[in-house]
Formats: C-alpha cells, sequence, structure tokens
C-alpha cells in the first residue's frame, strides 16, 4: 500500500508549540485579542496582518519546527509499515518559507525517519495522493481529511479534543499513535507481532 503522513499535529508534535507561542505573540500584537478562539491554525485564530505573521514565522516558526518532538509510538509504526509499505509525506510546511523544507529534511534524516518521497506546501493534498496513488491518508487538518474522504481516499483523521469531528465512510478518527497502531492492524496493514511496546 501507499500511505501518506502529514507532519505538524501528526508525526510532530508540533501544533500545541506553535499555539502557545502565537498566544505570547499576540499578546503583544493585539493586546491578546482572540478571533476565533476554536480557529484550527493559529491564522484562523487571530487576526494578524501579513508582517504580523511574517514576524511571528521568522521569531518562532523555524525554532519549533527544528525542537517539537516527534509524536510517541510514531517511529515505531512507521517503522513497522515501511517494512511492505510505500511511505510518503504530504505537508503544508513549505508555504511560509523555502527554509521550512531544509528543516523538515534535516529532522527526518536525524529521527531515521525513512521515506520514499516529500511533497511540500500542499493546502488541499487531493492531487499529491492522486499522482502517488495513496490508499491511506494520515492527517489532522478536517478540511483536507473531509476532501480526501470525498476523493475516495481513507483517511485516518488525527482529531485533537478542540477540533470538528468528520463524519465519513472513508475516515476513522484516531487521537494516538497507539490508536493508529490499532486502526492498522484491524485493517490488515501491519500485524500486532510487528510491534514492539516497551516503555
Amino acid at each position: 500500500m501507499n500511505i501518506a503522513v502529514d507532519l505538524d499535529g501528526v508525526l510532530f508534535d508540533t501544533e500545541f508549540w506553535f499555539m502557545t507561542y502565537a498566544s505570547l505573540f499576540n499578546l503583544d500584537v493585539k493586546g491578546g485579542k482572540v478571533t476565533n478562539k476554536d480557529g484550527f491554525r493559529v491564522q484562523d485564530r487571530y487576526n494578524w496582518k501579513k508582517e504580523e505573521i511574517k514576524k511571528y514565522i521568522e521569531k518562532y516558526s523555524f525554532q519549533i519546527e527544528e525542537q517539537a518532538p516527534v509524536m510517541p509510538f510514531a517511529k515505531e509504526v512507521l517503522r513497522v509499515l515501511s517494512k511492505n509499505n510505500k511511505i510518503f509525506v504530504i505537508t503544508g510546511r513549505g508555504f511560509w518559507h523555502k527554509g521550512e523544507e531544509e528543516i523538515t529534511l534535516k529532522r527526518l534524516k536525524k529521527e531515521k525517519i525513512k521515506i520514499e518521497k516529500i511533497e511540500f506546501n500542499h493546502n488541499s493534498k487531493i492531487e499529491a495522493c492522486k499522482r502517488y496513488n495513496i490508499d491511506l491518508m494520515i492527517d489532522d487538518y478536517p478540511q483536507v481529511v473531509s476532501e480526501l474522504a470525498e476523493s475516495g481516499i481513507k483517511c485516518l483523521y488525527f482529531k485533537d479534543l478542540t477540533n470538528e469531528s468528520v463524519k465519513h465512510k472513508n475516515v476513522i478518527e484516531v487521537r494516538n499513535w497507539g490508536e493508529i497502531a490499532v486502526e492498522l492492524i484491524k485493517l490488515g496493514i501491519i500485524e500486532r507481532s510487528e510491534l514492539n511496546i516497551n516503555l
């Protein structure tokens, strides 16, 4: 199978870091005023101007992408998956700055995460998923998951507590990489015996 994985909030635990630093940055920029507290992305929550977004990216984003840890158990699941499947990364990274691409490639190498191919700067991921014949996408952005599900691509929706639900026959909600492993076992993609669970 061809399986695609998103980065931020799925492979790397960056989302809480982005939101934490955005809250502090917003205090200086807008006095702490929040436009939409339930917004999924930083740009959905705050009514920042272009130059303010640029300043935030330069001040915090690259450091977060360099340092945010890999999600617990993600590397183990990907290790098992890569034995009999091709792993792709399809991400929105690269939208803000080309430097994100270099950081990402270095992090994947440092973490010894082997992938077939990486696609940057994708807001909509349908075209990339179809190009690589992706059978299953693991993503945390509800809009992306909805679009992919409607186009016939199965999704594991890495949903946090604040995100809206996505109800579709091609969508399974998961909250962590343990649940991802369970769903992959249920789907017959990996075997339970392949996983090395030692704390």
